[in-house]
């Protein structure tokens, strides 16, 4: 399916990532879990999200600020037009997501799986994604996760007085067995 097919996404004209349409559901998860050729296999976490009105929302991916390597901290999506006071907003955990290709995708749900692993597999490769890179793949939004292989939480910001949904986001901070693994002990 051809970009235009799947859903609108266009770049952010004033800083990396992009705008994309949504109306109606769409799945946070590793890109090959939207494939027919993991027929059969449960995924290790999934997460969809339905947006009851439909809306332009804004993508980004922002660097861990905690660590000393340049590793994705947080994909961010915000509802284009809200731009809410902290006090009117509340936050929660919408779920999981997990990670097996080392990256996590926005989906359209009503565009259903991934058509062509392979070629979708190659215009990964192509894009060579690392910490804070975002990309448009095959009418698809990527980003390179925080840590490879893993689950992480997703939450989500709404308006108190509306229950409306404004802000998504993926926390690709490590657990404590990972960071210790990777940074070392904090004792």
């Amino acid at each position: 399916m051809s970009n235009q097919q799947r859903m609108m996404i266009r770049p952010l004209r004033d800083r990396s990532g992009f705008s994309a349409w949504f109306d109606g559901t769409i799945r946070i998860t590793d890109p090959s879990y939207m494939t027919d050729r993991f027929s059969g296999v449960v995924p290790l976490e999934d997460l969809t999200v339905a947006f009851e009105q439909p809306g332009l929302w804004e993508i980004t991916a922002n660097l861990m600020d905690r660590v000393p390597d340049a590793r994705t901290g947080s994909l961010v999506m915000r509802r284009a037009v809200a731009n809410p006071k902290p006090e009117d907003t509340e936050t929660f955990e919408l779920g999981h997501t997990a990670v097996d290709t080392g990256h996590v995708a926005i989906v359209a749900e009503k565009f259903g799986p991934i058509g062509n692993w392979d070629r979708y597999a190659a215009a990964l490769l192509e894009n060579d994604l690392e910490g804070g890179d975002i990309a448009r793949v095959d009418g698809t939004i990527v980003v390179a996760s925080g840590l490879g292989d893993g689950k992480y939480a997703v939450y989500g910001t709404r308006l108190r007085a509306t229950g409306e949904l404004v802000r998504v986001a993926v926390d690709f901070t490590p657990n404590q067995a990972a960071w210790d693994l990777i940074y070392g002990s904090r004792k």
